[in-house]
């Protein structure tokens, strides 16, 4: 598994930290940290080199030194420094702001997980439950497996549906963790609690954070028959992607059965009601 995306947001969150509590200081990167203090640079510019592969090395954050001068020793690093509460808020931020960046988090992780074979995670499938994603989605797919006829067969535009992928994506995401918000803020902070170092963070994380609680949480959000999502999708898999068929029958002189011109009008109403019925019970997705 490439953890780089989820990773980078991580790195980039805790310099942006660092680097706002550096800038707010008197203190320069020496009086940091004066061992090293080109690593506060790299920190403060989420600069990862071969001396610091996971962005903060363990020392930086707290040490003690001693002066050669008086002999005395003394507290240098960017815990102490400056003025970081704990360990854990300088790597990971205070609880609110775990929460301002874990919507992003969510993505970076459901998106890495949806391309790994290895841990039979349906991304597309989980994001269904917005009906509009599961609409747009699977008229994408369609098209990309029918590419010979044209959108408008299946009574939609095909700029609508490529142009719309992204946004209701978006929303999608936005419905999921609307859902899942207090589970995956639990798990994430009892992670963060026992995770008190960057050193080996990859490792770490996929084994203690993904293996261990996200993916058991997050299947738990897969969409079952009764989700408005998994809904729209059979509607337009079962029903309206029958229209081009029914249409070429119709030019080659063969009859449309009565049912099944009622069983079409039937579904596109349905499909229309769906969305509906989904914005009332989440007004935020107007």
């Amino acid at each position: 598994m490439n953890l780089e995306n989820i990773l980078n947001l991580i790195y980039t969150q805790a310099a942006k930290r660092i680097k706002t509590a550096f800038e707010n200081s008197p203190l320069t990167q020496s009086e940091i940290y004066p061992p090293d203090p080109k690593q506060i640079s790299w920190i403060i510019n989420n600069n990862r080199t071969k001396n610091n592969r996971f962005l903060i090395c363990d020392r930086v954050l707290q040490a003690t030194v001693k002066n050669e001068a008086t002999g005395e020793y003394k507290e240098v690093g960017i815990v102490p420094k400056l003025e970081f509460k704990n360990i854990k808020e300088t790597l990971w931020g205070t609880e609110q702001e775990i929460w301002s960046y874990l919507p992003n988090l969510l993505e970076a992780i459901l998106n890495e997980l949806g391309s790994d074979n290895n841990y039979d995670i349906d991304r597309d499938l989980i994001l269904s439950d917005y009906v509009p994603f599961a609409k747009y989605n699977t008229y994408y797919k369609i098209l990309e497996f029918n590419q010979y006829i044209p959108a408008i067969l299946y009574g939609i535009k095909e700029d609508d549906v490529f142009n719309n992928i992204d946004l209701v994506q978006k929303k999608a995401f936005e419905l999921l963790f609307y859902k899942c918000k207090y589970e995956f803020c639990e798990i994430f902070l009892e992670f963060t609690d026992e995770t008190t170092s960057f050193h080996k963070i990859d490792s770490v994380f996929k084994t203690n954070f993904l293996e261990k609680r996200f993916i058991p949480m997050i299947r738990k959000f897969n969409p079952d028959e009764t989700s408005l999502g998994i809904r729209m999708k059979n509607i337009i898999q079962n029903d309206l992607s029958d229209i081009p068929k029914m249409i070429l029958n119709y030019h080659q002189g063969q009859s449309i059965p009565n049912y099944k011109k009622q069983l079409i009008s039937a579904s596109s109403k349905y499909a229309v009601e769906l969305e509906k019925i989904q914005v009332d019970q989440y007004p935020f997705l107007k």
